[in-house]
Protein backbone atom coordinates (compact mmCIF):
# COMPACT_ATOMS: atom_id res chain seq x y z
CA UNK A 1 0.00 0.00 0.00
CA UNK A 2 1.49 3.26 -0.92
CA UNK A 3 0.94 6.87 1.07
CA UNK A 4 1.13 10.06 -0.39
CA UNK A 5 2.70 12.65 1.98
CA UNK A 6 0.58 15.60 3.09
CA UNK A 7 3.56 18.04 3.04
CA UNK A 8 3.31 20.85 5.89
CA UNK A 9 4.25 24.24 3.75
CA UNK A 10 6.47 26.28 6.37
CA UNK A 11 7.22 29.33 4.67
CA UNK A 12 10.33 31.47 5.51
CA UNK A 13 10.03 35.23 6.43
CA UNK A 14 11.79 38.05 4.70
CA UNK A 15 15.41 38.49 6.61
CA UNK A 16 16.38 42.59 6.87
CA UNK A 17 20.21 43.01 7.00
CA UNK A 18 22.23 46.06 5.87
CA UNK A 19 18.99 47.30 4.64
CA UNK A 20 18.82 44.50 1.90
CA UNK A 21 16.51 41.67 2.17
CA UNK A 22 16.89 37.71 1.43
CA UNK A 23 14.53 35.01 1.64
CA UNK A 24 15.55 31.56 2.85
CA UNK A 25 14.01 28.27 0.80
CA UNK A 26 10.61 26.76 2.18
CA UNK A 27 11.13 23.89 4.42
CA UNK A 28 9.15 20.98 3.36
CA UNK A 29 8.08 18.20 6.38
CA UNK A 30 6.32 15.04 6.89
CA UNK A 31 5.43 13.59 9.87
CA UNK A 32 6.50 11.87 11.34
CA UNK A 33 9.80 12.20 10.15
CA UNK A 34 11.27 9.41 7.90
CA UNK A 35 14.73 8.10 6.57
CA UNK A 36 14.92 7.97 2.85
CA UNK A 37 13.79 4.07 3.21
CA UNK A 38 10.72 6.00 4.24
CA UNK A 39 10.75 4.31 7.81
CA UNK A 40 10.55 6.64 10.61
CA UNK A 41 13.27 8.39 12.50
CA UNK A 42 12.62 6.04 15.76
CA UNK A 43 14.20 7.49 18.94
CA UNK A 44 12.90 9.30 21.89
CA UNK A 45 13.80 12.92 23.52
CA UNK A 46 15.20 14.40 20.14
CA UNK A 47 17.62 17.25 19.78
CA UNK A 48 18.44 18.66 16.37
CA UNK A 49 21.51 20.88 15.77
CA UNK A 50 21.88 22.66 13.14
CA UNK A 51 25.63 22.98 12.57
CA UNK A 52 27.24 25.98 10.56
CA UNK A 53 28.08 23.61 7.96
CA UNK A 54 24.39 24.08 6.83
CA UNK A 55 23.27 20.66 7.84
CA UNK A 56 20.97 19.67 10.78
CA UNK A 57 22.04 16.12 13.20
CA UNK A 58 19.80 14.82 15.05
CA UNK A 59 20.24 12.65 18.14
CA UNK A 60 18.11 11.25 20.45
CA UNK A 61 17.64 7.77 23.16
CA UNK A 62 17.58 5.33 21.20
CA UNK A 63 15.23 2.25 21.99
CA UNK A 64 16.34 -0.73 23.73
CA UNK A 65 19.71 -0.59 25.49
CA UNK A 66 22.58 0.56 23.34
CA UNK A 67 25.75 1.83 24.88
CA UNK A 68 25.65 5.05 23.39
CA UNK A 69 23.67 7.36 20.92
CA UNK A 70 23.35 7.17 17.14
CA UNK A 71 23.20 10.53 14.98
CA UNK A 72 21.20 10.94 11.67
CA UNK A 73 21.95 13.74 9.30
CA UNK A 74 19.82 15.96 7.23
CA UNK A 75 20.07 18.48 4.51
CA UNK A 76 16.48 19.89 4.38
CA UNK A 77 14.78 18.82 7.78
CA UNK A 78 12.73 16.27 5.82
CA UNK A 79 14.76 13.16 4.07
CA UNK A 80 16.86 12.10 7.10
CA UNK A 81 20.10 9.06 6.64
CA UNK A 82 21.26 7.29 10.07
CA UNK A 83 24.90 7.79 9.91
CA UNK A 84 25.74 5.89 12.53
CA UNK A 85 26.80 5.40 16.51
CA UNK A 86 28.29 8.50 17.14
CA UNK A 87 29.19 8.05 20.71
CA UNK A 88 29.73 5.13 22.61
CA UNK A 89 30.27 4.63 26.25
CA UNK A 90 34.20 4.42 27.56
CA UNK A 91 34.40 1.00 29.17
CA UNK A 92 36.88 3.00 31.89
CA UNK A 93 34.65 6.11 32.15
CA UNK A 94 31.65 6.90 34.77
CA UNK A 95 29.03 5.66 33.34
CA UNK A 96 27.05 2.69 33.11
CA UNK A 97 24.06 2.26 31.65
CA UNK A 98 21.05 3.72 30.64
CA UNK A 99 22.49 6.54 27.96
CA UNK A 100 19.59 8.99 27.48
CA UNK A 101 18.36 12.30 26.50
CA UNK A 102 21.60 13.68 24.68
CA UNK A 103 21.77 17.27 23.26
CA UNK A 104 24.87 18.64 21.03
CA UNK A 105 26.12 22.14 20.89
CA UNK A 106 28.84 23.72 18.54
CA UNK A 107 31.07 25.76 20.51
CA UNK A 108 33.80 27.22 19.53
CA UNK A 109 34.96 24.84 16.56
CA UNK A 110 34.33 21.62 19.12
CA UNK A 111 30.92 19.55 19.72
CA UNK A 112 29.72 19.02 23.13
CA UNK A 113 27.57 16.29 24.23
CA UNK A 114 25.43 16.66 27.22
CA UNK A 115 24.21 13.09 27.60
CA UNK A 116 22.24 11.44 31.56
CA UNK A 117 23.57 8.02 32.72
CA UNK A 118 23.58 5.84 35.73
CA UNK A 119 26.58 6.36 37.16
CA UNK A 120 29.60 3.92 38.51
CA UNK A 121 29.60 5.50 41.45
CA UNK A 122 27.16 3.70 43.60
CA UNK A 123 28.28 2.28 46.78
CA UNK A 124 24.40 1.99 47.99
CA UNK A 125 23.01 -0.21 45.34
CA UNK A 126 20.62 2.26 44.47
CA UNK A 127 18.11 1.50 41.26
CA UNK A 128 18.64 4.67 39.95
CA UNK A 129 21.99 6.85 40.20
CA UNK A 130 21.69 9.08 37.10
CA UNK A 131 23.96 12.01 36.87
CA UNK A 132 24.66 14.71 33.76
CA UNK A 133 28.10 14.47 31.84
CA UNK A 134 29.34 15.79 28.93
CA UNK A 135 31.50 14.58 25.88
CA UNK A 136 33.42 15.87 23.21
CA UNK A 137 34.21 15.66 19.56
CA UNK A 138 35.88 17.91 16.71
CA UNK A 139 32.58 16.51 14.31
CA UNK A 140 28.89 16.61 15.34
CA UNK A 141 29.17 13.17 13.76
CA UNK A 142 31.56 11.81 16.61
CA UNK A 143 33.16 9.97 17.85
CA UNK A 144 32.21 11.34 20.85
CA UNK A 145 34.91 10.89 23.87
CA UNK A 146 33.85 11.71 27.24
CA UNK A 147 35.13 15.14 28.96
CA UNK A 148 35.72 13.86 32.05
CA UNK A 149 36.10 10.44 34.20
CA UNK A 150 33.24 12.42 36.41
CA UNK A 151 29.53 13.46 35.96
CA UNK A 152 29.80 17.16 36.02
CA UNK A 153 28.64 17.70 39.61
CA UNK A 154 26.94 15.16 42.14
CA UNK A 155 23.62 16.69 43.39
CA UNK A 156 23.22 13.85 45.54
CA UNK A 157 20.01 12.64 44.13
CA UNK A 158 19.58 10.79 40.51
CA UNK A 159 19.27 13.45 37.48
CA UNK A 160 18.72 13.26 34.03
CA UNK A 161 17.17 15.50 31.10
CA UNK A 162 20.04 18.20 31.13
CA UNK A 163 19.83 21.19 28.94
CA UNK A 164 22.35 24.29 28.87
CA UNK A 165 21.60 28.31 28.23
CA UNK A 166 24.78 30.15 26.89
CA UNK A 167 23.76 33.74 28.12
CA UNK A 168 25.54 36.78 26.72
CA UNK A 169 27.57 37.40 29.72
CA UNK A 170 29.24 34.69 29.13
CA UNK A 171 27.95 32.53 31.71
CA UNK A 172 26.11 28.83 30.94
CA UNK A 173 23.68 27.49 32.86
CA UNK A 174 22.77 23.71 33.38
CA UNK A 175 18.85 22.49 33.92
CA UNK A 176 18.04 19.29 34.72
CA UNK A 177 15.48 17.33 36.12
CA UNK A 178 15.01 15.40 39.55
CA UNK A 179 14.36 11.78 39.12
CA UNK A 180 10.92 10.87 41.16
CA UNK A 181 13.02 7.83 42.47
CA UNK A 182 12.42 7.87 46.60
CA UNK A 183 11.21 11.52 46.31
CA UNK A 184 7.20 11.15 47.36
CA UNK A 185 5.97 14.46 48.05
CA UNK A 186 3.10 15.10 49.69
CA UNK A 187 0.11 16.85 47.74
CA UNK A 188 -3.84 16.78 47.31
CA UNK A 189 -3.40 14.71 44.36
CA UNK A 190 -1.10 12.32 46.49
CA UNK A 191 -4.08 11.82 49.59
CA UNK A 192 -6.73 11.71 47.40
CA UNK A 193 -5.53 9.07 45.34
CA UNK A 194 -4.16 7.07 49.20
CA UNK A 195 -7.37 7.85 50.14
CA UNK A 196 -9.12 5.83 47.49
CA UNK A 197 -6.42 2.86 47.82
CA UNK A 198 -4.24 3.49 44.92
CA UNK A 199 -1.27 4.64 45.80
CA UNK A 200 0.36 4.82 49.02
CA UNK A 201 2.09 7.75 47.93
CA UNK A 202 3.19 9.58 44.74
CA UNK A 203 6.89 10.54 43.55
CA UNK A 204 7.93 13.33 41.90
CA UNK A 205 10.12 14.67 39.08
CA UNK A 206 11.26 18.51 39.51
CA UNK A 207 13.30 20.81 37.22
CA UNK A 208 16.31 22.66 38.80
CA UNK A 209 18.30 25.26 37.29
CA UNK A 210 22.05 25.93 38.08
CA UNK A 211 25.13 28.37 37.07
CA UNK A 212 28.23 25.72 35.46
CA UNK A 213 31.99 26.53 34.61
CA UNK A 214 31.83 27.25 31.28
CA UNK A 215 34.53 24.16 30.83
CA UNK A 216 31.63 21.91 32.41
CA UNK A 217 33.88 21.32 35.53
CA UNK A 218 31.34 21.76 37.46
CA UNK A 219 28.72 23.54 39.30
CA UNK A 220 28.53 27.25 40.92
CA UNK A 221 26.72 27.92 43.37
CA UNK A 222 23.29 26.01 44.54
CA UNK A 223 21.25 24.42 42.32
CA UNK A 224 17.81 26.24 42.03
CA UNK A 225 14.51 24.94 42.13
CA UNK A 226 12.29 26.25 39.57
CA UNK A 227 9.12 24.18 38.21
CA UNK A 228 7.18 21.24 40.23
CA UNK A 229 3.91 19.73 39.45
CA UNK A 230 0.95 22.01 41.11
CA UNK A 231 0.23 21.03 45.21
CA UNK A 232 -3.67 21.66 44.55
CA UNK A 233 -6.30 19.69 42.88
CA UNK A 234 -7.68 21.48 39.67
CA UNK A 235 -6.34 24.77 38.38
CA UNK A 236 -4.80 25.36 34.82
CA UNK A 237 -1.83 22.63 35.27
CA UNK A 238 -4.10 19.83 36.70
CA UNK A 239 -2.88 18.14 33.17
CA UNK A 240 0.16 17.21 35.04
CA UNK A 241 -1.39 14.57 36.92
CA UNK A 242 -3.25 12.97 33.82
CA UNK A 243 -0.64 9.63 34.61
CA UNK A 244 -1.50 9.43 38.32
CA UNK A 245 -4.89 9.67 37.86
CA UNK A 246 -5.54 6.80 34.83
CA UNK A 247 -3.44 4.59 37.02
CA UNK A 248 -0.34 4.61 34.94
CA UNK A 249 2.32 5.30 37.29
CA UNK A 250 2.31 6.75 41.50
CA UNK A 251 4.57 9.56 39.45
CA UNK A 252 4.11 12.72 38.47
CA UNK A 253 6.63 14.47 36.05
CA UNK A 254 7.91 17.59 35.40
CA UNK A 255 11.20 16.59 33.06
CA UNK A 256 12.83 17.33 29.52
CA UNK A 257 13.42 21.02 30.12
CA UNK A 258 14.34 23.51 27.38
CA UNK A 259 14.83 27.30 28.01
CA UNK A 260 15.44 29.73 25.53
CA UNK A 261 15.42 33.75 25.33
CA UNK A 262 12.76 35.75 23.34
CA UNK A 263 12.97 39.09 23.63
CA UNK A 264 13.62 40.28 27.34
CA UNK A 265 11.76 37.10 28.83
CA UNK A 266 12.87 33.30 29.54
CA UNK A 267 10.55 30.63 28.33
CA UNK A 268 10.82 27.67 30.03
CA UNK A 269 9.56 24.62 27.77
CA UNK A 270 8.55 21.21 29.99
CA UNK A 271 6.98 17.88 29.76
CA UNK A 272 4.86 16.04 32.26
CA UNK A 273 2.72 12.74 32.64
CA UNK A 274 4.54 9.27 31.70
CA UNK A 275 7.13 9.51 28.74
CA UNK A 276 5.85 6.88 26.90
CA UNK A 277 2.09 6.97 27.59
CA UNK A 278 -0.69 8.31 26.44
CA UNK A 279 -0.68 11.68 28.50
CA UNK A 280 2.76 12.88 27.43
CA UNK A 281 2.22 16.77 27.17
CA UNK A 282 4.69 19.97 26.94
CA UNK A 283 3.81 23.29 29.09
CA UNK A 284 5.82 26.04 29.11
CA UNK A 285 6.65 28.64 31.79
CA UNK A 286 7.99 32.52 31.24
CA UNK A 287 10.49 34.10 33.88
CA UNK A 288 12.70 37.12 33.22
CA UNK A 289 16.29 35.66 34.39
CA UNK A 290 17.72 31.91 33.75
CA UNK A 291 17.30 31.01 37.22
CA UNK A 292 13.83 32.35 37.68
CA UNK A 293 11.10 32.82 38.78
CA UNK A 294 9.08 31.01 36.18
CA UNK A 295 5.49 31.09 36.28
CA UNK A 296 3.60 28.32 34.20
CA UNK A 297 1.31 29.51 31.39
CA UNK A 298 -2.89 29.11 31.93
CA UNK A 299 -2.65 27.87 28.19
CA UNK A 300 -0.88 24.98 28.92
CA UNK A 301 -0.39 22.37 27.48
CA UNK A 302 0.64 23.76 24.68
CA UNK A 303 1.86 19.92 22.59
CA UNK A 304 -0.70 16.83 23.52
CA UNK A 305 -2.70 14.22 21.88
CA UNK A 306 -4.79 14.67 19.67
CA UNK A 307 -5.68 10.58 19.15
CA UNK A 308 -8.76 11.39 20.76
CA UNK A 309 -10.11 14.15 18.62
CA UNK A 310 -10.00 12.78 14.87
CA UNK A 311 -6.12 12.40 14.61
CA UNK A 312 -3.79 9.79 15.58
CA UNK A 313 -1.02 11.11 17.40
CA UNK A 314 -0.06 10.30 21.22
CA UNK A 315 2.99 10.57 23.58
CA UNK A 316 4.07 13.73 22.77
CA UNK A 317 6.81 15.39 24.68
CA UNK A 318 10.35 16.05 25.29
CA UNK A 319 10.57 18.91 23.35
CA UNK A 320 13.68 21.18 21.70
CA UNK A 321 13.03 24.18 20.38
CA UNK A 322 14.77 24.94 16.43
CA UNK A 323 15.44 28.46 15.80
CA UNK A 324 16.11 28.81 11.73
CA UNK A 325 18.38 31.65 11.11
CA UNK A 326 15.18 33.75 9.60
CA UNK A 327 13.77 33.48 13.39
CA UNK A 328 11.10 31.02 12.61
CA UNK A 329 10.58 28.98 15.63
CA UNK A 330 9.82 24.81 15.01
CA UNK A 331 9.34 22.72 18.16
CA UNK A 332 11.11 18.84 17.96
CA UNK A 333 9.69 16.16 20.06
CA UNK A 334 8.86 12.34 20.25
CA UNK A 335 5.73 10.90 19.52
CA UNK A 336 3.55 8.12 18.45
CA UNK A 337 0.98 6.93 16.42
CA UNK A 338 -1.06 3.15 16.00
CA UNK A 339 1.02 2.95 12.37
CA UNK A 340 4.60 3.59 13.54
CA UNK A 341 3.80 1.71 16.61
CA UNK A 342 2.88 -1.34 14.24
CA UNK A 343 6.04 -0.82 11.80
CA UNK A 344 8.70 0.18 15.27
CA UNK A 345 7.12 -2.21 17.87
CA UNK A 346 5.76 0.66 20.01
CA UNK A 347 8.74 3.02 19.75
CA UNK A 348 8.99 6.68 19.93
CA UNK A 349 9.34 8.15 16.99
CA UNK A 350 10.73 12.03 15.82
CA UNK A 351 7.98 14.97 14.85
CA UNK A 352 8.47 18.50 14.18
CA UNK A 353 6.11 21.37 13.86
CA UNK A 354 6.20 24.76 13.86
CA UNK A 355 5.96 27.36 17.09
CA UNK A 356 5.62 30.80 17.91
CA UNK A 357 4.73 33.74 20.05
CA UNK A 358 2.07 35.93 20.01
CA UNK A 359 2.50 39.63 20.17
CA UNK A 360 0.88 39.21 24.18
CA UNK A 361 4.00 36.71 24.84
CA UNK A 362 1.59 33.51 25.01
CA UNK A 363 3.52 30.53 23.02
CA UNK A 364 1.79 28.63 20.74
CA UNK A 365 2.59 24.92 19.09
CA UNK A 366 1.17 24.33 14.99
CA UNK A 367 0.71 20.49 16.32
CA UNK A 368 0.60 17.82 16.34
CA UNK A 369 0.23 17.02 12.96
CA UNK A 370 0.78 14.22 10.79
CA UNK A 371 0.98 13.57 6.98
CA UNK A 372 -2.20 12.26 4.93
CA UNK A 373 -2.22 8.42 4.26
CA UNK A 374 -3.47 8.90 1.14
CA UNK A 375 -4.71 5.53 -1.49
CA UNK A 376 -3.69 6.58 -5.42
CA UNK A 377 -6.31 5.33 -7.49
CA UNK A 378 -8.84 2.58 -6.63
CA UNK A 379 -8.18 0.21 -3.91
CA UNK A 380 -9.76 -3.44 -2.44
CA UNK A 381 -10.31 -2.35 1.16
CA UNK A 382 -11.25 -6.26 1.88
CA UNK A 383 -7.17 -6.33 1.24
CA UNK A 384 -6.09 -4.18 4.03
CA UNK A 385 -7.87 -6.75 7.06
CA UNK A 386 -10.36 -3.76 8.37
CA UNK A 387 -11.28 -4.27 11.40
CA UNK A 388 -13.29 -0.85 12.29
CA UNK A 389 -14.39 2.21 11.06
CA UNK A 390 -15.16 5.41 13.02
CA UNK A 391 -17.60 8.36 11.51
CA UNK A 392 -15.82 11.61 12.67
CA UNK A 393 -18.03 14.29 11.37
CA UNK A 394 -20.88 13.57 8.66
CA UNK A 395 -22.23 10.81 6.53
CA UNK A 396 -24.88 9.80 3.94
CA UNK A 397 -26.77 6.43 4.34
CA UNK A 398 -27.81 4.73 0.22
CA UNK A 399 -31.29 5.71 1.15
CA UNK A 400 -30.75 9.46 1.12
CA UNK A 401 -30.88 9.96 5.00
CA UNK A 402 -28.09 11.81 6.18
CA UNK A 403 -26.58 12.36 9.37
CA UNK A 404 -23.90 14.01 12.13
CA UNK A 405 -21.58 12.42 14.37
CA UNK A 406 -22.99 13.18 18.14
CA UNK A 407 -21.73 15.89 20.33
CA UNK A 408 -21.13 15.92 24.26
CA UNK A 409 -22.08 19.09 25.38
CA UNK A 410 -19.04 20.76 24.58
CA UNK A 411 -19.37 20.51 21.32
CA UNK A 412 -16.57 17.32 20.65
CA UNK A 413 -17.26 14.88 18.25
CA UNK A 414 -18.30 11.46 20.10
CA UNK A 415 -17.79 8.99 16.87
CA UNK A 416 -19.60 6.59 16.23
CA UNK A 417 -17.58 3.16 15.66
CA UNK A 418 -18.21 0.07 13.88
CA UNK A 419 -16.65 -3.55 13.14
CA UNK A 420 -19.23 -4.71 10.59
CA UNK A 421 -16.65 -5.61 7.51
CA UNK A 422 -19.40 -4.43 5.04
CA UNK A 423 -19.10 -0.58 6.56
CA UNK A 424 -22.95 -0.47 7.25
CA UNK A 425 -24.20 1.34 10.07
CA UNK A 426 -27.27 0.10 12.48
CA UNK A 427 -30.06 2.33 13.93
CA UNK A 428 -32.88 0.88 15.70
CA UNK A 429 -32.45 -2.58 14.71
CA UNK A 430 -32.02 -1.37 11.08
CA UNK A 431 -28.89 -1.65 8.63
CA UNK A 432 -28.09 0.96 6.22
CA UNK A 433 -25.27 0.84 3.70
CA UNK A 434 -22.55 4.08 3.89
CA UNK A 435 -22.79 5.48 0.58
CA UNK A 436 -20.17 8.63 2.14
CA UNK A 437 -18.67 9.66 4.78
CA UNK A 438 -15.95 11.10 6.53
CA UNK A 439 -14.39 8.11 8.12
CA UNK A 440 -11.36 6.78 9.90
CA UNK A 441 -10.31 3.02 8.75
CA UNK A 442 -8.22 0.94 10.68
CA UNK A 443 -6.70 -2.65 9.95
CA UNK A 444 -6.52 -5.26 12.67
CA UNK A 445 -3.18 -4.80 13.20
CA UNK A 446 -3.66 -1.37 14.41
CA UNK A 447 -2.69 0.80 11.90
CA UNK A 448 -4.98 3.90 10.76
CA UNK A 449 -5.04 4.27 6.25
CA UNK A 450 -7.07 7.10 6.08
CA UNK A 451 -8.52 10.25 8.35
CA UNK A 452 -11.63 12.45 7.05
CA UNK A 453 -11.58 10.09 4.13
CA UNK A 454 -14.41 9.96 1.44
CA UNK A 455 -16.07 6.64 0.92
CA UNK A 456 -17.97 6.17 -2.13
CA UNK A 457 -20.98 3.73 -3.28
CA UNK A 458 -19.12 0.77 -0.93
CA UNK A 459 -21.83 -1.87 -0.28
CA UNK A 460 -19.70 -5.21 0.63
CA UNK A 461 -16.05 -5.08 0.48
CA UNK A 462 -14.71 -8.15 -1.57
CA UNK A 463 -16.91 -7.22 -4.43
CA UNK A 464 -16.64 -3.03 -4.32
CA UNK A 465 -13.92 -0.76 -4.64
CA UNK A 466 -13.97 2.91 -3.16
CA UNK A 467 -11.30 6.14 -3.87
CA UNK A 468 -9.86 7.82 -0.98
CA UNK A 469 -8.97 11.35 -0.79
CA UNK A 470 -8.21 14.08 1.81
Amino acid sequence: MKFLHLTIFLLASLLMLSCQSKTQSPIQVSNPLTMTDGKPVVMGDPFILHASDGKFYAYGTTEGNMDGFNVYVSDDLTNWTLHGQCYKADPNGWTTDCFWAPEVYERNGKFYMLFSSNWKENPTHEDEIFRIGVAVSDSPTGPFKELSDKPIFDPGYPIIDGNLYFADDGRVYLYYSRCCYKHAVESELAAKLKAEGKYDEIEESWIYGVEIKPDFSGAIGEPVQLLVPPYELGGAQEWESRSAMAGEANRRWNEGSFIFKHGDTYYIMYSANFYGGPYYAVGYATGKSPLGPFTKAANNPVLERNNDKGGEVYCTGHNMVLTMPDGTLYTVYHGRTARTDAMTHNGRVMFIDKMEILPDGQLVVHGPTTSAAQEEGWTNLFDMNLSQWRIWESYQLKDGYRGQAPTDADGNVLPFIGYDKNLRYVEDGQEYPLVEGKLQLQSEAGEVFYRRAQIKEITELPQHYAHYFE
